[in-house]
């Protein structure tokens, strides 16, 4: 009895190895970074704060109202300022595609501000970099664009991810990116090299750009 169970084993363990024999090296890294394509870029031990029932669209029209709660949101950076005791950005709401990516796209629903502890370099966090944001709800403030006035969502963050120049995510359907396998540029052109989180490092100009995590 013994034997035949270990001899059932062995069967099952061939039979698996010989299933991955049959792919081939680069369907398996496809399959891969399809997994990984809807990894979050925001820290799993963030995420369950993250009230994902908040819309941009309610956010803007009542900022007050949603005070105190932890909404995710993206963007196009307008402006940094650089405050006394922290940064102001001002950003361009995106909608967020896969990994919690700012979408590349003329769609927006308004603008919004965060407050973000301490020094963030403007020549870093310049007008036109995408950011992923977590933070807290403080309400809203009035400002003026040109002679109007704007009514902002201000957040405190909690978490920024500062994608790079190349991580551009254009929508599930837009060609030619959406195709893993298209040889735009060398082989998997698209997925490996040009917006995919998380088997590509963020690396420009010689050094790594990211993220801020935020403890309050």
């Amino acid at each position: 009895m013994r034997w035949r169970v270990n001899c059932h084993k062995h069967h099952q363990a061939r039979r698996g190895a010989s299933r991955l024999q049959g792919f081939s090296p680069l369907a398996l890294v496809a399959l891969l970074i399809l997994l990984g394509g809807c990894v979050s870029v925001v820290p799993r031990g963030l995420r369950p704060e993250i009230d994902r029932s908040i819309s941009f669209r309610e956010l803007k029209e009542d900022p007050d109202a949603f005070t105190g709660r932890t909404a995710l949101l993206g963007g196009e950076i307008i402006e940094a300022k650089n405050l006394q005791d922290e940064t102001e950005l001002e950003i361009l709401q995106k909608p967020l595609g896969r990994g919690d990516v700012p979408m590349d796209t003329d769609e927006s629903e308004g603008r919004f501000l965060v407050h973000h502890s301490g020094y963030l370099d403007p020549a870093i966090y310049r007008s036109g970099r995408h950011l992923t944001v977590v933070g807290e709800v403080m309400g809203g403030k009035s400002l003026k664009i040109g002679e109007a006035e704007y009514r902002y969502p201000v957040l405190t963050s909690k978490f920024l991810h500062l994608w790079a120049k190349a991580h551009r995510y254009y929508g599930p359907n837009y060609y030619p990116y959406y195709y893993p396998i298209y040889p735009y540029g060398g082989l998997y052109y698209n997925w490996l090299f040009y917006y995919h989180y998380p088997f590509w490092p963020y690396w420009e100009d010689g050094r790594p750009h990211g993220r801020h995590f935020h403890k309050r």
